[in-house]
């Protein structure tokens, strides 16, 4: 297979392993950190899954909808880090995409 290919892989493995882990990171938060999920948006393990994957896709894509935003200090800190990923991710694909 093509070196470029197997690369890509690599990076898309990477990125949604990444997405998992910290979607995985943000159970252990409840709905009192976030604005627009409420407690009952969280009934069940799945619920609260969907929620937090929503979150770290839509700030990690930079899409930002606003719908559901961070509240408390702790999930300001969490978004600022995921907007950090992605202005490194995004610089790294830009020297990737150079490279090749």
């Amino acid at each position: 297979m093509n070196r470029k290919i197997l690369d890509y892989i690599k990076v898309t493995l990477a990125s949604a392993t990444f997405i998992l882990l910290f979607t995985l990171y943000l159970l252990i938060y409840d709905s009192t950190h976030f604005l627009g999920f409420e407690e009952s948006d969280d009934k069940t393990i799945y619920d609260k899954l969907f929620n937090r994957l929503y979150f770290t896709v839509t700030t990690l894509s930079s899409t930002g909808y606003g719908d559901t935003t961070a509240k408390s200090k702790e999930m300001k800190i969490n978004s600022m880090i995921l907007q950090f990923i992605l202005i490194v991710g995004v610089m790294g694909g830009l020297f990737f995409s150079i490279k090749y």
